[in-house]
């Protein structure tokens, strides 16, 4: 929860995250994710597939 908030106040708009991190990230109130594009992976390929497609 806290590096998803410290994300927000670094002005980084796109997080991406491991799927187990979901039910933490759901504890977070609605309102301090707007704005926050969080992407949710089960492995580290798929986090660099989501990475390199965006980036390319």
């Amino acid at each position: 929860k806290e590096k998803v908030l410290a994300a927000k106040r670094a002005g980084i708009r796109r997080v991406i995250l491991p799927e187990q991190n979901r039910s933490d990230v759901a504890e977070i109130p609605t309102d301090l994710l707007k704005g926050l594009e969080l992407e949710y992976v089960g492995t580290i390929d798929e986090a660099l597939t989501h990475t390199l497609a965006r980036s390319g």
